[in-house]
């Protein structure tokens, strides 16, 4: 795969909105995918960034240049532009106007071609990338005409279609929409549901008064973990800016590693008939456990939403989870979304009659992991193949590159891998059930790597 060049990245578009993500960057976007992938029928959507109306624009007017259509969902998540190429196959393009957890400046585009099947580099991204350099750009007229689209019933009805909603029980549920779209699906669900909907920051603001919506990081997640406790909640849920994510929070103001969630939802798909699961490989023990237990099919990929939905897609699978909280469904186009999970976790909970500590406590404490830690390095290879050395010689090693350095011993693992935007190594631990020998690995790899980056540094 060819390397990106600002603002493209590996799986989409994003940059800032002064230098890189212009609207003269989404005239020229439009024109390209109308011109040269014969896209003439686009459905685009945004997100709350405050420069997203006049991208959305700038791409319309691109598109009626070349003689395209361009249909508007307005403000909404990026699932509801997948769900929309879906279910009206005369789109032959989505576009998703999204900077998702990056800072209030930046946007991007997401873009899926008709059946959800996402562009990213190596399919036809980096294509977009050449040809957009030869597009002019001409004065725009802010009233582009367009066709609004409302596609929210269809929607709604297809997310609870994974539940029974009639089994479901009464809970509190605070959630957490980070001042993005993410409460216009909540207030549709309300009258569906039994469950108490308690909802902060809900306002939708581009301002982001309290912070971009981005619950991995601590100062962001710590609204849903206190918002939890003060409501006496039976869990909770926060998203991300264009909510493809969701991230939970157990009855008592626990922030719940995306590992565990994506074990719990093999365990509680599986009792629905689902069999085939497909997990990212930077951890993966607890998966593969679960998968056995209830004699289903696992199945690795590469990091990164294009990977996991090519692998879905070549075995059928019923369902794909990454760590970072991505969750992915057969019946959803094999794309992800941030609403199907909770749901699904409410249903779970409503038939086990447990609360969701007690769910994913045996996992935690059976294969305990340190989470990904990054670390910043400039020549990723030089520290890769440093460690690669250091732990060769060990007779118990099992080693695999499907995705970086992942090295497996009999009681311990790792995953190193680098970043595919940024100067940076990403380490993952886990062990066979031992928090003491978990912190050594960490302590021990955090040192090699340190030490690798200083050698490298000297030559």
């Amino acid at each position: 795969m060819n390397q990106p060049i600002a603002p493209f990245k590996a799986y989409d578009i994003r940059g800032d909105t002064v230098d890189f993500v212009t609207p003269d960057f989404a005239y020229r976007l439009g024109v390209t995918l109308t011109k040269h992938l014969s896209a003439t029928h686009i459905v685009i959507g945004r997100d709350a960034r405050l420069s997203g109306k006049t991208l959305a624009n700038a791409f319309t007017a691109g598109v009626i240049a070349s003689s395209g259509k361009v249909f508007d969902l307005g403000l909404c998540g990026t699932e509801l532009v997948y769900y929309a190429t879906q279910i009206e196959r005369r789109y032959q393009a989505g576009v998703m106007i999204t900077a998702s957890h990056n800072p209030k400046n930046d946007n991007g585009f997401k873009i899926v071609l008709s059946g959800a099947r996402p562009l990213y580099f190596g399919n036809g991204l980096e294509k977009v990338a050449s040809m957009m350099g030869d597009v002019e750009t001409v004065p725009m007229n802010q009233n582009v005409p367009k066709t609004d689209i409302d596609i929210w019933s269809e929607y709604i009805a297809h997310i609870l279609s994974y539940v029974d909603v009639s089994a479901l029980k009464p809970m509190k549920i605070v959630m957490d929409c980070g001042n993005g779209p993410a409460n216009l699906v909540i207030e549709r669900l309300r009258s569906y549901l039994p469950a108490e909907l308690v909802t902060i920051r809900s306002k939708i603001d581009g301002h982001f008064p309290q912070g971009v919506p981005n619950p991995m990081l601590e100062t962001q997640r710590q609204y849903i973990c206190d918002a939890v406790i003060e409501h006496d909640a039976d869990f909770g849920v926060a998203w991300d800016g264009d909510f493809d994510r969701c991230f939970f929070v157990d009855e008592q103001g626990q922030f719940i590693d995306g590992y565990y969630i994506v074990g719990l939802l093999i365990e509680s798909l599986s009792a629905s008939g689902a069999s085939r699961f497909v997990h990212d490989p930077r951890v993966y023990w607890n998966s593969l456990y679960l998968t056995d237990k209830y004699a289903g099919t696992a199945l690795r990929s590469k990091t990164g939403h294009a990977f996991v939905k090519e692998t879905m897609r070549q075995h059928d699978a019923d369902y794909g989870g990454e760590m970072s909280a991505h969750h992915y469904f057969k019946r959803f186009g094999y794309c992800d979304s941030g609403m199907i999970p909770w749901l699904l976790i409410y249903a779970h909970l409503s038939r086990s009659n447990k609360r969701l500590s007690a769910c994913v406590k045996q996992a935690m404490v059976r294969f305990p992991s340190s989470g990904e830690i990054n670390f910043k390095v400039e020549d990723t290879e030089y520290v890769m193949r440093h460690i690669l050395d250091d732990y060769s010689s060990e007779e118990d090693m099992q080693l695999d590159d499907v995705d970086g350095l992942d090295m497996s011993f009999d009681l311990w693992r790792f995953s190193l891998r680098k970043s595919n935007t940024e100067p940076l190594l990403r380490l993952n631990v886990e062990t066979r059930g031992d928090e003491h020998l978990l912190n050594e690995k960490v302590e021990e790899l955090s040192a090699k790597i340190k030490t690798a980056s200083e050698l490298k540094a000297q030559i």
